[in-house]
């Protein structure tokens, strides 16, 4: 018998694209303009994109929309963590369009976790797929599919590739959520330091770091806010299990 496929889908991504496209501005005339939501869009947005996912795999396959949670463990490891994105307008039907996936029996949310957590979280079980366009799912190891790239199909992070895109963030950080990584280390001076054998690369990362006067709690602290959590790191009840070198 083959075994069912099943999807682990970034939810988020699709959730914000569907609101933001369901947006319409209006000019009233005498120089006001108005904007608005259409919901019934939204909902038909975001379930096209999701049925465009399914059409990739074979009908029977299973779905799980993933979601991040408002609450997030990483702000207990920097106070700041995405805080750069509080000034960012969130679109006008988000909060409604959320409600309305969260009531839907694919939609799975767990307290302090964000969406990629859950993806990495449930990645070892069999056929199980994360399905995400977010580079930094690269950092868990198993079955990929990344829709904005559907003609490459469903392809493999082996654990040493994936070990090494966690260092990779690491050392570079991400802008985007807000933890700065190593400074003055880009993408080209990370491939360097990492040019080592996998055993090797956090004793290259705690190098790297301390030539910049940064002690190993602090790396330890940006290694933890780029690590995607996987494995036993999380058992959905509150539990937590840090990332540490000793568990690789």
């Amino acid at each position: 018998m083959n075994q069912q496929t099943t999807l682990l889908v970034d939810a988020d991504v699709p959730l914000y694209k569907a609101a933001f496209a369901s947006e319409v501005e209006t000019d009233w005339g005498n120089d006001v303009w108005i904007l608005y939501g259409n919901m019934a869009q939204a909902k038909e947005i975001f379930n096209q994109e999701i049925d465009d996912i399914r059409a990739a795999f074979p009908p029977d396959s299973n779905v799980v929309l993933c979601l991040s949670d408002s609450s997030n463990f990483r702000k207990g490891l920097m106070s700041t963590y995405k805080d750069n994105r509080k000034k960012v307008r969130k679109p006008l039907l988000l909060k409604a369009l959320r409600a309305w996936v969260d009531d839907m029996d694919e939609a799975v949310c767990s307290p302090t976790l964000e969406a990629d957590d859950i993806l990495g979280l449930l990645s070892h079980l069999p056929g199980h797929i994360m399905v995400s366009i977010d580079k930094d799912l690269k950092t868990v190891p198993g079955q990929h599919y990344n829709p904005g790239f559907p003609d490459d199909g469903v392809y493999t992070v082996t654990p040493d590739e994936a070990h090494y895109n966690h260092m990779y963030q690491t050392l570079c950080g991400d802008s985007t959520d807000g933890y700065k990584g190593c400074p003055g280390v880009g993408p080209v001076a990370a491939a360097k330091l990492l040019d080592v054998p996998v055993d090797n690369m956090w004793a290259a990362v705690q190098l790297a770091f301390s030539k910049k006067g940064i002690n190993r709690c602090d790396a330890l602290v940006q290694a933890r806010l780029a690590r995607i959590l996987r494995g036993d790191e999380h058992d959905f009840m509150g539990n937590l299990n840090l990332w540490s070198p000793d568990s690789e």
